[in-house]
């Protein structure tokens, strides 16, 4: 205000147009209030009276199992730096949300480091998570290994089957969670990293906590919110999130009645089956059946 030469009141008066007149052409009406110490006004940008520029906001997150407020309301969490767990039975699509929420969040210039703890042997799941320096064990690269949580540094970790972890293993995966810092094998000092963490399971780590297979402390820490994914057969915007064109040039995805019929099964039905391109099923070519 000292710089115009106006007071406080004189100043909430001022509009965008008569401070940066080259710039009008792409301000946009928004009112904003300014507190002094005398008062509070309000002043308005002006809106564009000669050529209007279009603005165009993100695509909306549709998650098609809940409502649209349930969905914003994870990705709020997840944007606070909130630990999410979801539970939901094998198949129920608990990746696809998962890369759906890094894809809105604010963590979505960064990777979305994915990790299946009960795919990988026991002997191997520590160096593929926390990576390793060169030599530091017999058949190490002799250019270490970065690992899964450096390289989600920025983005989104998805720890997958997160209750098939090997105990041994939680209390080094508890350490980086409390100290935001992780240790690659071999190494002497600690390296900060930043990322969100969504971590899946289909068991009840509260049982596996009970049976001594599970930390509670490390629990805690995994499940600051915990989302029961449903069925796939219960998603009430089903068919619509069949139709979805797929990111691949010339695939588009069809419910179909077959996949009508398995939604409506009682087994599990995975969206990474049902999402598969019509050309790639074997109901979509006939000249595969017999």
């Amino acid at each position: 205000m000292r710089e115009f030469g106006l007071s406080a009141a004189q100043f909430g008066q001022l509009t965008f147009a008569s401070l940066f007149p080259t710039l009008t052409q792409t301000a946009v009406s928004v009112p904003l209030p300014l507190t002094t110490p005398q008062g509070r006004y309000h002043y308005r940008l002006r809106e564009p009276t000669r050529r209007r520029v279009a603005v165009s906001a993100p695509p909306a997150m549709h998650l098609p199992f809940t409502s649209p407020r349930e969905g914003e309301k994870l990705l709020r969490l997840l944007n606070a730096g909130i630990a999410l767990c979801i539970e939901g039975e094998t198949g129920s699509g608990k990746e696809y949300v998962s890369r759906t929420l890094h894809r809105h969040s604010r963590w979505r210039s960064g990777k979305f480091v994915a990790i299946n703890c009960a795919a990988i042997p026991e002997s191997l799941i520590e160096s593929e998570l926390f990576g390793y320096q060169p030599g530091a064990f017999t058949g190490a690269s002799k250019n270490g290994y970065i690992g899964k949580i450096r390289e989600a540094d920025g983005g989104v970790l998805f720890l997958d089957e997160i209750g098939d972890m090997p105990l041994a293993l939680q209390t080094r995966l508890l350490r980086v969670l409390q100290e935001k810092e992780v240790a690659p094998l071999g190494a002497s000092r600690s390296v900060p990293v930043n990322f969100a963490l969504i971590c899946a399971t289909h068991r009840n780590l509260t049982q596996r906590v009970s049976a001594g297979e599970f930390r509670e402390d490390l629990l805690w820490r995994l499940r600051e919110y915990a989302l029961a994914l449903p069925p796939l057969r219960e998603w009430p915007a089903l068919e619509t999130f069949i139709a979805t064109p797929v990111a691949r040039p010339g695939r588009c995805f069809t419910p179909g009645d077959a996949f009508k019929r398995a939604a409506g099964s009682p087994q599990p039905a995975a969206v990474a089956g049902k999402r598969t391109p019509a050309a790639e099923r074997p109901e979509g070519n006939a000249g595969s059946r017999r």
